[in-house]
């Protein structure tokens, strides 16, 4: 379904021409089986290596996943995210400069009550969104988030 879901989102991307890459946040399911899902999408004309960003989820009741949390990224890239403070942080980088392509980062599970509160209260605050090139010069990009 994933992979269904960044195909469809991708397809839709290609009809317009990008400005600038774009990191993708959606959350969806309800219940136990909530998710947010973070999705990179590429623009040829500038190329990233590296990105990191932070959101703020505030507090929560449960347990949040994060072993998925950068399990979709092609092999030429390594990411990490932690969880404290109820500040959620993701970085994803390549050892060797690679360019990053279109591509699903991961997801990682959260607690329905938090999902809850942020359909109520607003969307997730993602913050300190960097991207880089392979000479580590800070790239222009948008965050798209899509909430159920």
């Amino acid at each position: 379904m994933k992979t269904l879901m960044m195909a469809g989102f991708a397809l839709m991307l290609s009809t317009v021409a990008l400005a600038k890459p774009e990191l993708v946040i959606t959350q969806t399911g309800n219940g136990k089986n909530s998710q947010v899902m973070v999705d990179f999408v590429a623009d040829e004309s500038k190329p990233i290596t590296a990105f990191q960003f932070r959101m703020k989820l505030g507090k929560m009741e449960g347990t949040m996943l994060l072993d998925n949390c950068t399990a979709d990224l092609p092999k030429t890239h390594v990411g990490a995210c932690s969880l404290k403070n109820g500040v959620l942080t993701y970085i994803v980088y390549s050892n060797s400069n690679a360019e990053l392509g279109t591509t699903a980062v991961g997801s990682v599970q959260v607690p329905s009550k938090l999902v809850m509160e942020k359909k109520i209260n607003g969307e997730f605050d993602v913050y300190d969104v960097v991207f880089s090139d392979a000479n580590g010069r800070q790239v222009e990009a948008e965050v798209l988030r899509n909430f159920e």
